[in-house]
């Protein structure tokens, strides 16, 4: 897992990060898991959140994007937001998309 705003890597997601100094919002560091998806979605979600201001953590299997895996449990991304978040970020993910 890597800290949302620098995206340097964590040991424990719950903590702060060791680089920028970053502590979840909850205070207690905890985390939950909105949905699991497959690359690229990941990346829309998670800017989506983070445009809302919510932050995001994405948890993924390293050896799947070294041996190229697009499907299956090995490419698989959990997006991790904290918990004080949970469900302000369900409803920004089941909102309608409006029409142009």
């Amino acid at each position: 897992m890597h800290c949302p705003l620098c995206k340097h890597p964590l040991r424990h997601p719950s903590g702060a990060c060791p680089s920028c100094g970053y502590a979840p919002p909850s205070g207690r560091g905890s985390w939950a898991l909105l949905t699991t998806v497959y690359a690229p979605e990941d990346l829309f979600i998670s800017s989506l959140l983070r445009s809302f201001g919510i932050p995001v953590a994405l948890r993924r299997e390293p050896i799947g994007a070294v041996q190229g895996l697009a499907t299956g449990p090995l490419a698989e991304v959990e997006v991790l937001v904290p918990t004080s978040r949970l469900q302000e970020a369900r409803q920004l993910l089941e909102a309608p998309v409006p029409e142009e």
